[in-house]
């Protein structure tokens, strides 16, 4: 892995998230939407799943391994 130069985080398939404020994230390397509404986001990830709560929450863009919420963030969870 070193080797290759390759990021452990992707390499592990771990979620790489970056967070703009409260009011952007990004999460790259998730494994689904387990639910989605105004005021909470659950996104399966490996090895947990991630909690985003807070007001207006909106997923903007979705693909197979990328992920943009947006909205007003108050807490992010990891839950094992």
């Amino acid at each position: 892995m070193e080797r290759l130069e390759l990021p452990r985080d992707l390499f592990l398939g771990m979620p790489v998230l970056s967070l703009q404020g409260n009011r952007f994230l990004c999460i790259e390397n998730h494994r689904g939407i387990l639910q989605a509404g105004r005021e909470k986001i659950l996104v399966a990830a490996k090895p947990w799943s991630i909690e985003v709560t807070g007001r207006d929450l909106s997923i903007q863009r979705f693909t197979k391994d990328y992920m943009e919420i947006t909205g007003y963030m108050e807490h992010i969870f990891f839950l094992l």
